[in-house]
């Protein structure tokens, strides 16, 4: 009788989870991606993108170069994959644009949610260091 009850209460608690939907709030992007208009001044940001990236994605970068910097592949569904770029912009300045992505196994809206809020972080602390070097 008792495995019954435990047995009853269990499923009961398994189906009311199954049907459960995701209610919560999809977040927007509302940070800029950061900007860089010398040389001194994007050499000292761009040092900081491969800390700041596998911080937001939870990977470990595996390439860089002077343009491009890039994470492993997420591993699960806890870590994005990232890749940023240095890229030119028509005024001469250049900007740091991060891109993540999920693994395969994630569920769309939460692989929408991380890959915003991982782009929100990026920028964010991206643009606390350029402030700070614009102190200077």
């Amino acid at each position: 009788m008792k495995r019954l009850i435990v047995g009853m209460t269990t499923a009961l608690a398994l189906s009311g989870c199954a049907q459960m939907t995701d209610s919560r709030p999809i977040p927007v992007i509302n940070t800029e991606p950061v900007t860089c208009n010398s040389e001194a001044m994007c050499s000292y940001l761009w040092s900081i993108v491969p800390d700041k990236i596998g911080k937001a994605s939870r990977m470990k970068v595996s390439s860089e170069s002077d343009t491009f910097i890039s994470t492993y592949p997420a591993i699960d569904t806890r870590q994005l994959g990232a890749r940023v770029a240095k890229i030119q912009q028509p005024n001469g300045d250049y900007q740091m644009k991060a891109t993540f992505y999920c693994h395969r196994h994630a569920t769309p809206k939460d692989c929408e949610r991380d890959i915003i809020d991982a782009t929100n972080f990026f920028n964010k602390v991206m643009g606390l260091y350029k402030a700070d070097y614009l102190k200077r």
